[in-house]
């Protein structure tokens, strides 16, 4: 060993074998250490049944997921109660009179999917993990004020060649998390988010030193990989944000946890955490709702009944918390 490690030493001197070292350690571990990280990041943040339905959307019904259009003639999926449309959903269009699949479509990011339908009768079949269809909570009601006319189970009759506009509500699962759930949830959210940016950062250092077809070529996987987890796990939030903040100095308040229910079942539909700004917001539909607001710091918020009239709408009212009146002693919890 002795001798060794002097002829290691005046190797690593001749300036050509840094180079070279270096350029192998990015070329053959920086590199696919990367894709690696983007891999194991899609498949922890993204069930594989997700982005089975992805890939059979965009192959099905490309002009709905490569293309914005206003075109009407779409049906579409979405949440009973928060009205919000419901992406990479299966929908199965079922002859009524013949007992069979005749259509099967996937959802788009606005709900959507398209059933060019011959005059007939049919029923429908809508399957998302989690999610319940025929909505249980509308069961029997053919109209939505928040939307139009609903198909909640039985025989459809269409009567001339054409797109058949249905609107199909499934019942999503209640988020009625505790308030350390919701935390550890938001910090694995955070990870996640973390891990997938410095893979794509590692991944253009390693190909920029590099600088080979090789490197390249990861670089290319690992954006693609990189693009579908943002398509498939990236939920966006209203803006401009509502706030959370302290009811006697306004300052805002962190890492709180914000519930979003419907008014008339009791239901949680969404559970967030603010940000380092006391910032939150929540996408909903036209219907009524409720607000509730935790901290351990603070007394617990509840708000009274309000109502979003817009189809697609913005939740982000400004919260106060009163600062809560229990202190901890040695001799255990005092209210003061």
């Amino acid at each position: 060993m002795q001798d060794v490690c002097p002829l290691i030493t005046d190797a690593l001197a001749v300036p050509v074998v840094p180079s070279i070292a270096y350029g192998w350690l990015f070329t053959n571990a920086l590199n696919p250490a990367a894709l690696a990280l983007a891999a194991i990041n899609l498949g922890v943040a993204v069930p594989f049944l997700s982005l089975g339905r992805l890939v059979q959307g965009a192959f099905t019904q490309p002009i709905l997921f490569f293309f914005r259009t206003k075109r009407k003639g779409f049906g579409q999926v979405y949440e009973s109660l928060s009205k919000r449309p419901v992406d990479l959903a299966v929908v199965r269009v079922i002859d009524a009179d013949r007992k069979r699949i005749v259509m099967s479509r996937v959802t788009d990011s606005s709900g959507r999917f398209l059933a060019i339908l011959q005059p007939g009768r049919y029923q429908f079949l809508v399957s998302k993990p989690g999610h319940d269809f025929p909505s249980r909570l509308l069961a029997g009601d053919k109209y939505d004020s928040g939307i139009g006319r609903i198909y909640t189970g039985g025989i459809l009759e269409h009567d001339s060649r054409g797109p058949l506009e249905v609107n199909l509500p499934i019942d999503s699962p209640e988020d009625n998390v505790s308030v350390e759930q919701a935390l550890r949830r938001q910090f694995r959210r955070s990870l996640h988010a973390v891990l997938a940016y410095s893979g794509v950062i590692l991944g253009a250092v390693s190909t920029i030193v590099a600088w080979n077809w090789q490197s390249w070529l990861m670089l290319a996987g690992h954006l693609i990989l990189f693009l579908i987890f943002s398509r498939l796990s990236y939920k966006p939030y209203g803006r401009p944000w509502g706030k959370v903040a302290d009811q006697i100095t306004d300052e805002p308040l962190p890492r709180s946890v914000v519930r979003i229910l419907d008014s008339k079942f009791n239901r949680v539909l969404e559970t967030v955490v603010t940000d380092r700004r006391g910032q939150y917001g929540f996408i909903v539909g036209k219907n009524t709702y409720r607000l509730f607001a935790d901290r351990a710091s603070h007394e617990p918020y509840r708000s009274s009944a309000f109502r979003v009239a817009q189809r697609s709408g913005i939740v982000r009212q400004n919260v106060t918390m009163q600062p809560s009146r229990k202190v901890v002693t040695q001799q255990g919890v005092a209210t003061l």
